[in-house]
């Protein structure tokens, strides 16, 4: 396929209009009839000199129209269709009917969906993105078509980084739209998480692409999901020999009520090791 296809069209841009350049141009010429006397010259040299004049007549009234090449590119390429699918381990939460996980769900509808893309493929290109704490682009299977072949295994979801990590590359393309699969939950442990709305406004909303979104699981009250998160860790870096280090953070607790919630600090017992030892527990 033609990836672009060039319609040259030629432009004058003149400055202040014609009428000034044709009076800018015949005055100069004025100037050269009415130039000084040219009968000490030899006359080799006086056409060498008329020559030299003419010439910087010549390009004043070109610079002064401006001629330009418009050559517009009609982009033939496929439109870009960006499927997100939530490869957290949330995704594994079977509250969906018959006991399904969300992340069935999710399998179900990418392989509804492989047919329909092989339908517009001379005009849509699907990219397909698993994501975590950061996207993952998945490329399709030797058979052509879109698939995960494992289950999900990402300790966070970060929607704002993953969707912005995805969408950057393809900044110069036109976007057909981005499909998000997710149970719409951010948790990451990340110390400024990137918000979805800020991707989502930068790279479609400012753009004019669609983004569509399909949620998957139940949405839970406050007091049913069970999560243990630590927020704002505050703690000096450099730690001289000898001195005490003081560690604080914000626990934040849901679905344990009136539950009791140890929470521990280890330590490498040396560098590289990977052994952790109990400092003190809380």
């Amino acid at each position: 396929m033609t990836e672009t296809e060039a319609i040259p069209t030629s432009l004058l841009d003149p400055v202040g209009g014609y009428p000034l350049v044709a009076g800018v141009a015949g005055v100069l010429l004025l100037l050269l009839l009415l130039g000084p006397a040219r009968d000490r010259i030899a006359p080799s040299r006086r056409l060498m000199l008329v020559l030299l004049r003419l010439a910087v007549i010549a390009l004043v009234v070109l610079m002064m129209l401006r001629p330009s090449r418009l050559v517009p590119r009609i982009d033939k390429r496929p439109d870009l269709l960006m499927l997100l699918m939530d490869r957290s381990r949330s995704m594994l939460t079977d509250d969906l009917d018959g006991g399904k996980t969300r992340w069935q769900a999710a399998a179900e509808l990418l392989e509804q969906a492989n047919p329909v893309f092989d339908e517009v493929s001379d005009d849509l290109t699907v990219k397909l993105y698993g994501f975590d704490a950061a996207a993952h682009l998945q490329p399709p299977g030797e058979d052509g078509v879109l698939r995960f072949a494992d289950p999900p295994t990402g300790d966070e979801t970060s929607l704002g980084t993953s969707l912005d990590e995805a969408l950057r590359p393809e900044a110069g393309r036109r976007l057909a739209g981005v499909v998000l699969v997710s149970d719409g939950a951010q948790r990451t442990l990340m110390t400024n998480p990137l918000l979805p709305e800020i991707p989502v406004k930068r790279w479609l909303a400012d753009r004019g692409f669609p983004l569509f979104t399909v949620p998957l699981g139940k949405e839970r009250a406050s007091g049913q999901a069970r999560d243990v998160e630590l927020r704002n860790l505050v703690t000096s870096e450099p730690v001289f020999v000898k001195n005490p280090l003081t560690i604080e953070a914000t626990a934040v607790v849901e679905g344990f009520a009136n539950q009791q919630i140890e929470v521990q600090l280890l330590v490498e017992t040396a560098p590289g090791s990977g052994k952790m030892e109990a400092v003190e527990t809380v």
